[in-house]
C-alpha cells in the first residue's frame, strides 16, 4: 500500500506562451494531501502531471488552433437607394417574386385546414383574456361581485318559478331548446 507522504508531485512543466501563471502543487502534507485516500495522489499533483503529460515538447511549437466556423460567408451590401439601404429593397423584391410565384397560394391551399385550426385556438385564446380580464376587473370593485351573484340567484328562482313548474312549460322549454340546436347545427 502506498502512503500520502511517499508520493512525490512531479515538478510541472511552465510553457510561458500556453500558460502565463505558474502552476503550484500542493505539498504533501497539506491538508489536501492528508484527507486523500492512501492510493490517491493530491488533486494539484494530478492536474500537473495530466497538464505536462500534455503540453508540447520544448521547442516545439504548439499546434495550430482550428477555426469555430469551418467557412465565412460575405454578402455584400446592396448600394444605398434614395429612400434607404439596398436590403430592403433586396428583401422586398425576393418577397414579390414569391408571392408572384403562386407558392404561397399553393401552401395556404395545402394548409388550409391547420392553419384555420391554429386561427381558432389564437381567437379562443384572446376572447379567454379578455373575458378573465374583464372578470378579474369587476371582482376588484367592491359589492359588486355579491350583487350580480344575488340578481342571478333572482333571475334563477323567477325562471324556474315561470317555466319549470308546470308540465306544460317544461314541455314547451325543451321544445324551443330543440328546436334552437337544429337551427344552429343546420338540421332545421
Amino acid at each position: 500500500m502506498v502512503s500520502p507522504e511517499s508520493i512525490v508531485p512531479p515538478e510541472p512543466v511552465v510553457d510561458s506562451d500556453r500558460f502565463p501563471l505558474p502552476l503550484m502543487s500542493a505539498p504533501a502534507d497539506s491538508e489536501a494531501g492528508s484527507q486523500a485516500n492512501p492510493g490517491e495522489a493530491p488533486v494539484a499533483a494530478t492536474f500537473a502531471a495530466s497538464v505536462a503529460a500534455t503540453a508540447p515538447a520544448a521547442g516545439s511549437e504548439a499546434p495550430a488552433a482550428e477555426p469555430a466556423v469551418a467557412a465565412t460567408v460575405h454578402v455584400p451590401a446592396a448600394p444605398a437607394t434614395a429612400e434607404g439601404g439596398g436590403e430592403w429593397d433586396l428583401l422586398v423584391t425576393k418577397l414579390r417574386e414569391w408571392i408572384g410565384s403562386g407558392r404561397l397560394q399553393d401552401m395556404l391551399v395545402k394548409y388550409q385546414a391547420p392553419l384555420r385550426a391554429v386561427a381558432l385556438l389564437l381567437a379562443l385564446v384572446l376572447v379567454l383574456r379578455l373575458y378573465s380580464a374583464v372578470i378579474g376587473a369587476i371582482d376588484s370593485l367592491p359589492l359588486l361581485p355579491g350583487l350580480l351573484e344575488l340578481a342571478g340567484v333572482i333571475w334563477l328562482s323567477r325562471f324556474a318559478a315561470s317555466r319549470l313548474v308546470r308540465s306544460s312549460d317544461r314541455q314547451q322549454l325543451i321544445a324551443s331548446l330543440e328546436q334552437r340546436w337544429r337551427a344552429f347545427r343546420g338540421n332545421d
